[in-house]
């Protein structure tokens, strides 16, 4: 397997050569118990384990991510979501926006695998945050055929006070 020192972006070398990377032990980690190889770069002298490169790095409660994603999908409330999970409402705050932010990430990957687009629609929803005072556009970039999602944008529609 080919290790990468995220510190100084050094690969490991061939066997008959020297190597940069070597493993010097496991922990257990403490959220879910799985035990995590740990690994330290010789040329710079950094330490960095298998978990380093998994997007739920330095998660304490990764195990909540699926409920609170399942939850969030049948529209409970962050609130709610935070009773029912026994969770503070920042956990599930920033549970929310590193499942936003993973899900960008998927359709990003998703859109360059596809091929090109030929025929681009767009449409527009118009709706509010939290009451009628604070009115949000929503603008979708969708494929002719498929309505598959390339883009979205949102837009405040308050006026600006001078």
């Amino acid at each position: 397997m080919l290790r990468i020192c995220p510190h100084c972006s050094n690969t490991t070398p061939n066997l008959s050569e020297l190597r940069h990377i070597v493993r010097v032990g496991r922990f257990r980690r403490k959220s879910d118990g799985q035990r995590v190889q740990r690994y330290h770069c010789t040329s710079c002298s950094r330490g960095f384990s298998s978990a380093t490169f998994n997007d739920c790095f330095r998660q304490n409660k990764r195990h909540f991510n699926h409920r609170v994603k399942m939850d969030f999908v049948e529209g409970v409330s962050m609130r709610g979501i935070a009773r029912k999970q026994n969770l503070h409402r920042t956990t599930v705050m920033r549970k929310l926006l590193h499942l936003g932010l993973k899900a960008k990430r998927n359709l990003k990957k998703t859109n360059e695998r596809l091929p090109k687009v030929s025929h681009v629609q767009f449409d527009d929803q118009e709706t509010c945050e939290q009451s009628k005072c604070k009115p949000l556009s929503i603008t979708l970039a969708v494929e002719h055929g498929t309505r598959r999602i390339l883009d979205l944008k949102f837009h405040n529609l308050r006026p600006k006070v001078p």
